[in-house]
């Protein structure tokens, strides 16, 4: 797949598989084939974000998505999100301690109201 060649937007049409999916979980539209569009649609997000590295969560949020009425939490959409926040190269990264660090450098009061 030449997608993978850009993490960008890799993660960026995962995350909208996910959003779909979770949707189509909440509507309650694709009934009778859900679990296999939740199936079909975890391969097609495995391969796009993690390739062939085997991941743990994954594994979770896929069996917890096939269970009745529990998939009304956005499971894939967690998962991606999640692996996006931990995928340095993308930016998304936030520190906090560094953060407050620099408050304090330049003298700005964190979490005190006026």
């Amino acid at each position: 797949m030449k997608i993978r060649n850009n993490k960008r937007t890799s993660y960026a049409l995962a995350l909208l598989l996910a959003v779909v999916n979770d949707i189509l979980d909440l509507l309650d539209f694709a009934q009778p084939v859900e679990g296999f569009l939740d199936l079909f649609t975890a391969m097609l997000i495995y391969k796009l974000i993690t390739g062939k590295k085997a991941d743990k969560q994954f594994l979770f949020y896929v069996l917890a998505d096939l269970i009745p009425f529990i998939d009304m939490v956005p499971f894939m959409t967690l998962y991606v999100l999640n692996k996006m926040g931990s995928e340095p190269e993308l930016g998304l990264n936030f520190d906090h301690k560094e953060a407050l660090k620099k408050a304090k450098k330049s003298k700005i009061e964190v979490g005190k109201g006026s």
